[in-house]
């Protein structure tokens, strides 16, 4: 059976396909409820995830939108199986870069399990070049 986004409980069994479901119907509602059911547009959608699933769910789910327009979709990718210096250091980042990713009049994906360097890059790419409308890491 298709799962409900009120079911808060991942059942083992699922395959793929009924996960992302899912995940699609509970961002879906999530966003819904926040911006009021086709009152508003969706104009910034911010998700904080640990698998590619998420992004597709969230890329999903900005599709099906009562109201058309320009809806900016920024994905924060966790490490899958973090460690303690990991969940420190993505939380010391987010702390600090979250209102850009938020102010960011553009798509952006970022993956915090990438190397620190490269990640480094890519937030100050995202800081100073703020004329570039998709930013994908």
């Amino acid at each position: 059976a298709r799962p409900r986004s009120s079911e808060t409980v991942v059942n083992p069994n699922w395959d793929e396909t009924t996960m992302l479901e899912w995940k699609e119907e509970s961002m879906y509602t999530a966003i819904a409820e926040f911006y009021g059911h086709g009152t508003r547009s969706w104009k910034n959608v911010i998700t904080i995830g640990d698998s590619a699933w998420d992004m597709e769910a969230l890329m999903e789910a900005v599709k099906q939108r009562p109201t058309k327009g320009t809806c900016r979709c920024k994905f924060l990718k966790l490490p899958q199986e973090p460690t303690i210096e990991s969940i420190s250091r993505t939380t010391r980042i987010l702390t600090e870069w979250l209102p850009i990713f938020v102010h960011f009049d553009g798509d952006v994906e970022v993956d915090f399990a990438m190397a620190e360097d490269e990640l480094a890059d890519t937030l100050q790419e995202l800081l100073f070049d703020r004329c570039q409308t998709d930013v994908t890491v």
